[in-house]
């Protein structure tokens, strides 16, 4: 994200799972959990949103992590990190329990728009399936030529990062686009969007969409 060069994310979507005890659950994993992973230095940022309401997010989630990393074994990341941690996913300091509806590694595919210098106030995520593996090309070309640099234009947001899963699972997304956005609240940028639509370069139904959220950042 913010333009910085990695290969992949380890991306996070998860909630509290007691509602009342949100407050200590997000202390935690801010101040405790992030800096836990980030010690390791398998990878090197980490970034965190909350969903704006209604938003169609994975399962039960309202809260996004994202971990870039610059190593080219994305997938081994992770194993790494696992590793780094004492074979265990979660660090060994006590935390509130959650509520996880994806742990996945993904690998860069291709980067859009100027990133670099700005602050991702917000992101849009968009997880999504291909409907049919022959038109990649196709697809690639709508979405790279037409959809994103359509997206941008709005003014909504000013980057997007492609990526493609690297553990394929039925029932599951593959394919992962975050759009950056400067604006504080992210339902101001969907509103820029939304009035745009209807001037965009129609998908003709190369992806089926797993989930769509908009997200505002909290570290």
């Amino acid at each position: 994200m913010e333009g910085r060069e990695h290969t992949g994310v380890l991306v996070i979507m998860n909630a509290t799972k007691d509602p009342a005890k949100a407050a200590e659950w997000n202390d935690w994993y801010e101040n405790v959990h992030m800096p836990e992973i980030l010690a390791t230095k398998v990878f090197s940022t980490a970034s965190r949103f909350k969903a704006m309401p209604g938003a169609k997010t994975l399962g039960d989630s309202t809260n996004l992590a994202l971990y870039e990393t610059s190593r080219q074994d994305v997938a081994g990341a992770w194993d790494d990190l696992r590793t780094a941690l004492g074979a265990n996913p979660q660090p060994s300091t006590p935390r509130p329990e959650s509520i996880v509806s994806m742990v996945s590694t993904h690998s860069l595919i291709s980067a859009h728009g100027q990133a670099v210098g700005k602050k991702a106030n917000g992101a849009l995520v968009v997880l999504a399936n291909l409907i049919d593996e022959a038109k990649w090309d196709e697809y690639t070309e709508w979405l790279t030529q037409h959809h994103i640099p359509e997206i941008i234009q709005t003014g909504a947001f000013y980057a997007a990062t492609r990526y493609r899963t690297n553990d394929p699972q039925e029932g599951q997304a593959h394919l992962l686009v975050i759009y950056e956005t400067e604006l504080r609240d992210p339902a101001e940028a969907m509103k820029k969007l939304e009035a745009a639509r209807d001037t965009m370069t129609p998908n003709r139904g190369y992806t089926s969409v797993v989930a769509m959220a908009a997200y505002a950042r909290t570290k």
